[in-house]
């Protein structure tokens, strides 16, 4: 993949900032390299990189170690919007890339790079939502959600909104991905559905920062929800704050009771009975 980037005001590259970021781990003797300098950044020879970025004084070698200089460190500190792409675990949709928030910079240099993401991220929410209002397609919107709610984790704050928009998420994932299930399936499966969808890591990170309880969870998702409400969901608002919360509390047999009600629902649904009444 060879992608077109902005330079920074160095004359570096994304690719070149990584070779900062990683610097200090190289030797000089080094010859085997991660397979992402190839696939992610076209970097076919990180010796040859390496040696370019000594010759323009960011990185020094001292018996065959590399260490970052003044400058290095500098460029480093003011791109460090590569490295967080590198590192990142927020599910962004896939237009959000580092190579887009290069160009993004490049236009807008005065805006700090999390507040583009987010404007961003906004946008496509915005456009989603119209999306599924108008065509019932919820997917891009879901996964705008849960992208918004992982990005407020990772800034430390505003938990409560990121609880709204993770639930909210799981809402719309549960309640227009487990109807599709045509045949009858045992609990153990529906847990496993149901789980991928609820997002729980993400909630423990938030229980883990706040020290929230159970019931505080339980109440902050409820609130959250209100403002969702299809009329052929399958699962209700209040059993959604149930299955969450238990789950992220560890509470198998409080969870197993909503899953078993899921059962039910898919049960009937699985024999012609419908499935267009919330649990």
């Amino acid at each position: 993949m060879i992608c077109i980037c902005a330079k920074s005001e160095n004359n570096l590259t994304i690719s070149d900032i990584m070779i900062l970021a990683y610097a200090e781990k190289f030797t000089a003797t080094q010859d085997k390299f991660q397979a992402f300098w190839k696939d992610k950044y076209s970097v076919y020879d990180v010796p040859e990189q390496i040696r370019k970025l000594c010759s323009g004084g960011f990185i020094a070698e001292n018996d065959g170690k590399y260490k970052l200089t003044e400058l290095g460190c500098h460029e480093l500190k003011l791109n460090d919007y590569v490295v967080y792409f590198h590192k990142t675990t927020t599910p962004f949709p896939g237009l959000i890339n580092v190579w887009w928030l290069n160009e993004k910079l490049y236009d807008y240099p005065n805006i700090k790079y999390r507040d583009l993401i987010w404007g961003e991220l906004n946008q496509l929410s915005i456009d989603a939502s119209e999306r599924a209002a108008k065509w019932g397609l919820y997917g891009s919107y879901i996964q705008c959600r849960k992208a918004m709610g992982v990005f407020l984790i990772e800034e430390g704050r505003f938990y409560t909104d990121a609880i709204g928009l993770l639930a909210e998420a799981a809402y719309y994932e549960l309640n227009k991905c487990v109807p599709s299930i045509t045949s009858s399936v045992e609990i153990a499966d529906i847990r496993d559905i149901c789980k991928n969808d609820l997002s729980i890591k993400y909630f423990k990170k938030i229980v883990k920062a706040t020290k929230s309880t159970m019931d505080e969870l339980y109440t902050d998702i409820l609130f959250n929800l209100h403002r969702c409400l299809l009329s052929d969901g399958f699962i209700s608002n209040v059993n959604l704050a149930e299955l969450i919360a238990s789950e992220t509390f560890g509470k198998k047999e409080m969870a197993d009771e909503v899953y078993y009600k899921i059962k039910e629902k898919l049960d009937e649904k699985y024999r012609g009975g419908g499935a267009n009444q919330n649990v």
